[in-house]
């Protein structure tokens, strides 16, 4: 598996729509992150 380096500005977009109520399937299906990212950076 190929681990894909993501830039400090995308992870923080990524987690200020988390924060405002999108879904983390939503996230993954319009950005292309898997579940496990998202779920990773919003510790």
């Amino acid at each position: 598996m190929v681990r894909i380096a993501y830039n400090q500005s995308f992870t923080k977009t990524l987690m200020e729509l988390l924060n405002s109520g999108k879904s983390v399937k939503e996230l993954t299906k319009e950005f292309g992150v898997s579940q496990a990212s998202i779920y990773r950076w919003d510790k």
